[in-house]
């Protein structure tokens, strides 16, 4: 069954018990994508039991240091391996992490894996990028920085839809793709007395509930919270549920996400 695990839920400033935000998100097929590439993800998928190996997909939605820095770990593991690693991102992220792969002499094809650059336009909506048989993956941008990005995954066998917005500000597109979506996984960086200086670049709990039950999500899954404001879970999920009326899970880093479509 196709799955995501959460392999980080925090901001840009981790903490004790959640990294930064990143996700990986495996299809029915098995197919994988690593989601952003924080901390030391050969560390954390091997937590999970899953093989660095097999991880020959990433997407970066945007160039923030907390959604990339991981990048050059994860190919400087793969040494010698003699394997391909495709790198989903804008134009201005690609060419920040063409910087840092050689600023760290990865590009040696004989000893660390061949990159394909992938381009995904910053300005378009439902930029198709990937297509298997059962799985589609499409961008879209959000408000947080000039080359931000939202994923939408549409799996056909059995019909879902689970929209990503990745770090965003409110924004009228991520109502707009996430439309009766069975999930939405959504920044959700702190509640709304800390929301005033945030509001340009990140949304608040009580926002997210209005975001959701106006899109009228079934699964709503708030992320990347920021952990050097000191709040509450609780407040979180008492925001959310003052507009949302819909089911909510509010992810802690590890924890797995079976994806089967939603009753309304």
């Amino acid at each position: 069954m196709a799955k995501i695990i959460f392999l980080g839920t925090a901001g840009a400033v981790a903490s004790a018990q959640r990294d930064n935000t990143s996700l990986l998100f495996m299809d029915d097929s098995g197919e994988k994508f690593l989601i952003d590439c924080p901390g030391s993800p050969v560390t954390k998928l091997a937590k999970l039991g899953f093989d660095y190996r097999e991880i020959s997909n990433l997407i970066l939605t945007h160039t923030h240091v907390d959604h990339i820095y991981g990048v050059p770990s994860l190919l400087h593991s793969q040494y010698r391996l003699g394997n391909k690693v495709n790198i989903f991102a804008t134009q201005e992220c690609l060419l920040l992490i063409r910087g840092l792969i050689s600023f760290h002499r990865l590009e040696d094809p004989e000893k660390f894996p061949e990159v394909s650059f992938q381009t995904i336009p910053a300005d378009k909506d439902n930029f198709l990028f990937f297509q298997r048989e059962k799985t589609l993956i499409s961008s879209f941008p959000v408000k947080h920085t000039p080359d931000s990005i939202g994923l939408k995954i549409c799996l056909k066998n059995p019909p879902l839809t689970c929209v990503y917005s990745g770090d965003t500000a409110f924004s009228r597109t991520i109502v707009e793709e996430a439309k009766d979506a069975d999930y939405l996984i959504h920044d959700c960086a702190c509640p709304s007395r800390f929301a005033k200086e945030l509001e340009e670049m990140h949304t608040s709990a009580l926002a997210l509930g209005e975001i959701a039950e106006e899109a009228q999500v079934k699964t709503l899954v708030p992320i990347h919270f920021l952990t050097e404001i000191e709040f509450k879970m609780e407040e979180i999920e008492n925001e959310i549920k003052k507009n949302f009326s819909g089911n909510l899970i509010i992810p802690s880093d590890f924890d797995s996400l079976e994806l089967k479509p939603q009753l309304s």
